[in-house]
């Protein structure tokens, strides 16, 4: 794509290594994703920014944990899959 494209552009980088992923839209919104087996990290940047941490565990649960600086407010979920 041509730069000054009316479309906008999206930029999306795969690393391989430890599983991490990177992820730039046209918008500025960037996020970063990472972890290993059952264990990953959220972070989205836009207008605000949120991390998001998730453990999964060999029960068949999973525990999340998600901050958001909109409000300061931190989010605590657990399921289960059955």
């Amino acid at each position: 794509m041509a730069l000054g494209d009316e479309t906008g552009v999206t930029l999306s980088i795969d690393v391989l290594a430890g599983d991490v992923n990177i992820a730039l839209n046209d918008a500025g919104k960037v996020t970063a994703s990472m972890g290993l087996a059952g264990n990953t990290v959220t972070i989205t940047n836009a207008d605000n920014t949120t991390v998001a941490i998730t453990r999964d565990l060999t029960s068949g649960a999973t525990l999340t944990a998600t901050y958001d600086t909109t409000d300061d407010a931190l989010t605590l979920k657990a399921s289960i899959s059955f």
